[in-house]
């Protein structure tokens, strides 16, 4: 699903560190990223743009679940 975007893209557009754990929503338009800088970012795929960003792990955040739409 995220084939076409890639890691590099993720890591490039706002996470400071690597990302570990990438899920979908169901209809495949929001993603959300789990990375070792402790935090999560949410992405629409559509417009290419990151939507909220989760802080507050206190360690890395090494998974993800599927994001209901």
């Amino acid at each position: 699903m995220l084939d076409w975007i890639g890691l590099d893209w993720i890591d490039s557009h706002g996470h400071k560190n690597t990302v570990l754990k990438v899920a979908c929503n169901d209809n495949g338009n929001w993603f959300v990223s789990a990375s070792r800088d402790c935090m999560l970012r949410l992405f629409d795929i559509r417009m290419m743009k990151e939507l909220q960003v989760f802080r507050g792990h206190e360690k890395e955040v090494n998974c993800t679940s599927q994001v209901s739409a």
